[in-house]
């Protein structure tokens, strides 16, 4: 009954502000049933709550909700590409957006995903070699948008001048 109606209301108003024991009470209720799609939603109201380590913990269990069946393979690129903004290591996130960006109608998206998560990176001063190299890849080869491959490869390049991959796929570019 109660779980009933605190789910039609987080889903008809996801910024309600319910308070904690009774998300806590729903995320139960979600586990008990498997409710993907619920753990999903409640996962998204606890994410505008948390900052830091607890956000990217919050986006990794998010990502992981949403490809068992909690959402659509467009949230479910939102969500990885969220996380690799803010850690560039996010192996698994990278692996996701690169896997995601397959689908044709997600394939822009996903560049701009991981060039928007090169410039977090770099502004604030970590630059992912692998992050640079595979968005750069992603650009180049599979959308064919050369500008876009260099620019993604420039902060590795200000970084390391010297970086073999990234200079032979520079000169692949020009």
């Amino acid at each position: 009954g109660l779980v009933l109606v605190l789910d039609r209301s987080l889903a008809a108003d996801p910024d309600a502000e319910l308070p904690e024991g009774l998300l806590d009470a729903l995320e139960t209720a979600y586990h008990a049933s498997n409710d993907s799609v619920g753990l999903a939603r409640l996962t998204r109201v606890r994410l505008r709550k948390v900052e830091g380590s607890d956000r990217m913990a919050l986006l990794q269990t998010l990502g992981t909700l949403i490809d068992q069946g909690g959402g659509t393979s467009a949230e479910s690129l939102d969500a990885w590409g969220a996380l690799l903004a803010l850690d560039g290591e996010a192996s698994h996130a990278l692996e996701r957006v690169l896997d995601l960006s397959g689908q044709s109608e997600l394939g822009i998206h996903a560049g701009e995903l991981l060039s928007a998560a090169v410039k977090a990176g770099a502004d604030a001063g970590h630059v992912s070699a692998g992050l640079c190299l595979a968005t750069a890849n992603l650009w180049l080869e599979q959308l064919g948008h050369a500008q876009q491959a260099a620019t993604a490869l420039q902060p590795l390049l200000d970084e390391q001048p010297e970086h073999g991959e990234a200079l032979s796929l520079l000169v692949g570019i020009q």
